[in-house]
This record gives structure tokens, sequence and C-alpha cells, in this order.
């Protein structure tokens, strides 16, 4: 077979698997209730999709805690960062309920691209 031909062949294949592999790992998302059309961390731009934890910790010290958030977790590799003021304005506890939407803002102490809740809501337990 001619070189540019077999090449040709090659990429045409490699296309294929990888966009197959971004179908299955979509309805994988989807199916497993998971987080779909995140957007990437540092994009400035916060996550429409609420998602639902528990205040895992909390340091009055520091004046900053975590949400424990399976989804955040699994499509980021951490939790989701919590702040004195909402910690202090809806009465949080440690193992509160909550749901909120993710921001990758820049917002000390967090770094720009770390997930932290914004818009958080207490929930009835």
């Amino acid at each position: 077979m001619n070189a540019a031909v077999d090449l040709g062949i090659n990429l045409l294949i490699f296309v294929t698997l990888a966009v197959l592999a971004l179908v299955l790992r979509r309805e994988d998302i989807k199916r497993k209730g998971r987080l779909t059309g995140l957007t990437a961390p540092g994009s400035n731009t916060k996550v429409a999709e609420r998602l639902v934890g528990h205040v895992q910790r909390y340091s009055e010290k520091n004046g900053f805690g975590f949400i424990a958030c399976p989804a955040c977790r699994d499509q980021f590799g951490r939790d989701a960062q919590l702040f004195q003021e909402d910690w202090e304005a809806l009465e949080l506890h440690v193992g509160s309920a909550v749901s909120f939407v993710l921001s990758f803002e820049e917002r000390f102490p967090c770094p720009k691209g770390r997930p932290w809740a914004a818009e958080i809501q207490k929930l009835e337990q």
C-alpha cells in the first residue's frame, strides 16, 4: 500500500476511535448521574448545574472549609471550598446538607482553577 494511503487510513481510524471514546464517556457520565458540560478550570465561569453535598469540615481559625461532593471530587479530584461568610450567613455546621454552584474564579484563599462553592443554599434535613 502507498504510505500516504496507509497514513490516511490510520488517521481516520484514530479520529473515529477518539470520537467514539468521547461519546461513550459522555453517556457513562449521564448514566451515572455525574456532572456533564463542566467548564475547564481556569475559565473564570461558573458551572451552571447545582450540586448537592454536605459540609465535611470547617476551620474557624482559617475561615474556610470544604463541602464533600462526590460529583465534584470525581470530576476535579477535590471537594468544593466553603468560605466564612456563607458558613456564618447560613448558620452551617459540619454535616449540613447544601446545594451550590461551582466556581473556578480566583478568590482568596482559593487559587484560580480550584473549585469553590458559590450560591450556597442550606437544605432541610
